[in-house]
């Protein structure tokens, strides 16, 4: 499927090479993206359907969240039918194993462009261990959504000089512009978290390190953007007299996104795994002090060192909430978050520049 984040960089994209978008699937939890599936101004979206798996992914005996598999064994009649000069594809399962199937027999180039950390890889099964390292032997051309991913992509074995080092991105006007405050929180200070409800975002460690402050005097609001399995699960560990602690404020539409941003003073994104954490881009776009989890993709690239927290450590999770209901988190740097152009303008430079033997 077309995320709705990843509609604006193809857009811009499309304005510097002739894109076309092969949609290979739905997923189950993302009703909200079938209507993002249409044709850009600058992209065409062509579906290859197939069939998808499901599956809990489990850690310490508890579901943390589903790994989907996707197939798609006609994407390389697809490929033949389009006659692509170059493909990029996503992650490392079977789709770039037909992708790099379609490159060999067509002699054209394939680009793998790759999310997961060290971190996030560290329990993957013996048949995506199989699977990647085919695609490594058989793949020279990579890129990586940042500077963990790459430092993932090299313990694989790949040259630094075949990955492409970029950042996972979001379209920044939407943040950059002044909004009005769409909300209002009380008590005050509000620190908000952006996420899916499911165990693998931190929040029940967050909610955690939340009624320790309150037991000890602070009087903060906790704001929960998203939605989620867990969400009943959560509303019932609230403890009694502490209604007034968490507001749920459900699934929030991108185009509404900056007000919430800006009805809150501070954002901790408490994840216990992600490989990058684009709420995080978002947060720091709108001027909010932010803390992150040490298991974002994005921590050491967005963030400075004493915003970064271990969700997992009590004592490091609540400390990162005190601070930003103290005010005292520091302010992240804008310049650091790559614009959308910058990302774009080096992807197509890549892709051209190759192709091109430039």
């Amino acid at each position: 499927m077309v995320a709705p984040y990843r509609r604006p960089l193809f857009e811009r994209l499309g304005e510097r090479l002739d894109l076309h978008v092969l949609l290979t699937g739905f997923e189950s939890n993302r009703p909200d993206w079938r209507r993002l599936s249409e044709h850009g101004r600058f992209f065409q979206v062509h579906p290859a359907r197939g069939l998808q798996l499901s599956a809990p992914r489990r850690r310490a005996g508890a579901t943390i969240d589903r790994q989907r598999i996707h197939l798609n064994p006609a994407l390389v009649l697809s490929l033949a039918k389009l006659r692509p000069d170059a493909v990029v594809t996503a992650e490392m399962g079977f789709r770039s194993l037909s992708a790099l199937l379609y490159g060999r027999l067509a002699r054209k180039l394939v680009w793998v462009w790759w999310g997961g950390t060290l971190h996030t890889e560290r329990e993957i099964g013996p048949l995506r261990r199989a699977i990647r390292r085919a695609v490594v032997r058989f793949n020279p051309r990579w890129i990586s959504y940042g500077q963990t991913s790459t430092e993932y992509l090299r313990s694989l074995g790949v040259a630094a000089e075949h990955i492409l080092t970029i950042q996972n991105t979001v379209d920044e006007g939407a943040f950059l512009e002044p909004t009005e405050p769409s909300h209002s929180f009380e008590p005050r200070p509000a620190i908000l978290t952006v996420g899916q409800l499911i165990p693998r975002k931190g929040l029940s460690q967050l909610l955690g390190a939340a009624h320790r402050l309150w037991d000890r005097g602070h009087r903060f609001s906790l704001v929960l953007a998203g939605s989620g399995p867990e969400r009943e699960r959560l509303v019932q560990s609230i403890q009694r007299g502490r209604e007034a602690l968490v507001h749920f404020v459900g699934s929030v539409p991108p185009e509404s996104m900056p007000g919430l941003y800006r009805s809150c003073d501070a954002f901790l994104f408490p994840t216990l795994e992600d490989v990058w954490g684009l709420a995080v881009n978002e947060a720091i776009l709108c001027g909010l002090p932010a803390a992150c989890s040490k298991f974002a993709g994005c921590a050491p690239e967005l963030v400075a060192p004493e915003a970064v927290f271990d969700p997992t450590d009590d004592r490091s999770i609540e400390d990162a909430l005190e601070r930003a209901v103290r005010g005292t988190l520091p302010m992240a740097d804008p310049s650091r978050v790559w614009p959308i152009s910058r990302v774009a303008e080096a992807i197509s430079g890549e892709i051209l520049t190759v192709v091109g033997g430039g």
